[in-house]
């Protein structure tokens, strides 16, 4: 079974979670005299291990619950702003990760045309694909968070 929840962002909880490869897709809507038409962007991201706190129509717990895999779904992007902070093991064996002295996170920032009022998003997070920390502020109309409750995958990443 998919469930969709819109809205409920500040019930999410993202300082442990993995962020997967993340999709930017065109929404179309179809006008009958001009057939289908550009409408803005779509900003798909895969998140596994995203806690979910008390008060979220997905827990019914007093304490924080995790989702193995989810989706985060962001619909109207207006723009992107993503810092990726790479880390490196230092000393050499010792465990202990840091970000390296003479490289400056690696910034990307995106606009795209949009004509509906957005809200600002900030989430963070692991790189699933390589060690590194994420900072993402994302503007966009609407949010929702979509989870597979019968463990199938909508370009979810794996662990």
């Amino acid at each position: 079974m998919m469930k969709a929840i819109a809205n409920y962002f500040d019930y999410l909880f993202f300082t442990e979670c993995y962020l997967g490869d993340w999709s930017l897709q065109k929404n179309l809507v179809f006008q009958a005299e001009k057939g289908f038409m550009f409408k803005d962007w779509c900003l798909l991201i895969p998140i596994n291990n995203l806690g979910i706190l008390p008060g979220h129509p997905l827990n019914d717990r007093d304490e924080i619950i995790y989702l193995p895999k989810c989706l985060l779904i962001f619909d109207g992007v207006k723009k992107s702003l993503l810092q990726i902070t790479e880390y490196v093991e230092n000393p050499p064996g010792s465990n202990n990760f840091v970000p390296p002295n003479d490289q400056p996170p690696a910034v990307i920032e995106d606009s795209f045309a949009s004509d509906r009022p957005v809200t600002l998003f900030e989430i963070e997070g692991i790189y699933m694909h390589q060690l590194a920390w994420i900072d993402w502020e994302i503007e966009s109309a609407s949010f929702s968070l979509e989870v597979d409750f019968n463990g199938g995958d909508r370009s979810l990443s794996k662990t």
